[in-house]
């Protein structure tokens, strides 16, 4: 407990108004990020971070949790993948040559190369894309009489 104590205060300390990056990695992290509503907009979660500056950061087994940013906080997408560079002042992920796992509410996406921009709440994903879909849709393709 005391580690992740640790490492959630060197998160926040290289976040904040300070520019102290950590020169050593930093192990299983959660960093939250919060809408100008107040309410939490997204959290940061991996197994282990990777400070390159003050703008970017590397994370090895990224879990981001995105929410809608208004009371309640209820959360929209779990997006997942072993490897992303983190784009802090932009508010944005990159995973170039890694794969990418998104569950929304009625669905769920893989593939690889995409982007995250957190300011438009908009992922983009490039190659090898498959979407799962958990709705039903009806009739859409029952022919009519």
């Amino acid at each position: 407990m005391r580690k992740y104590l640790c490492s959630l205060s060197l998160v926040a300390v290289a976040f904040g108004a300070s520019k102290m990056t950590p020169n050593e990695p930093i192990d299983h992290f959660c960093m939250p990020m919060f809408a100008q509503t107040g309410y939490k907009a997204w959290d940061l979660k991996g197994e282990k971070g990777v400070y390159l500056d003050e703008k970017n950061m590397i994370v090895q087994t990224m879990q981001l949790n995105v929410f809608n940013g208004k009371k309640g906080s209820e959360q929209e997408l779990d997006i997942r993948s072993p490897n992303a560079r983190i784009l802090m002042q932009e508010n944005k992920a990159i995973g170039a040559a890694s794969p990418i796992e998104i569950r929304g509410k009625d669905y769920t996406l893989c593939g690889y190369n995409w982007e995250w921009d957190g300011a438009v709440k908009k992922v983009t994903v490039h190659e090898r894309v498959n979407v799962v879909f958990n709705q039903g849709f009806g009739d859409v393709l029952h022919e009519n009489d």
